[in-house]
């Protein structure tokens, strides 16, 4: 049987997040991210961005979330 320890699950949940904002930011011409608490930011390609230790970064924003509090992604051209 195979282990998988909560650290290992939440990195796991990063990479494929990173992954798949990656793959939406470079297909799509705006990413919304919407948070639990109304607040909402637009990501584009000129955008930094990263999902590690729980937190949601947008480095050229100045801005870090926990994951959780992400309520929705929206994307369009």
């Amino acid at each position: 049987m195979i282990a998988i320890s909560e650290e290992d699950d939440l990195r796991m949940i990063e990479e494929h997040n990173q992954k798949s904002v990656e793959e939406l930011v470079e297909n799509f011409s705006y990413v919304y991210v919407y948070l639990v608490d109304g607040r909402s930011y637009t990501l584009t390609k000129e955008n930094k961005f990263e999902f590690k230790d729980g937190k949601f970064r947008i480095l050229d924003k100045n801005l870090e979330v926990n994951i959780v509090d992400i309520g929705l992604i929206e994307f369009t051209d």
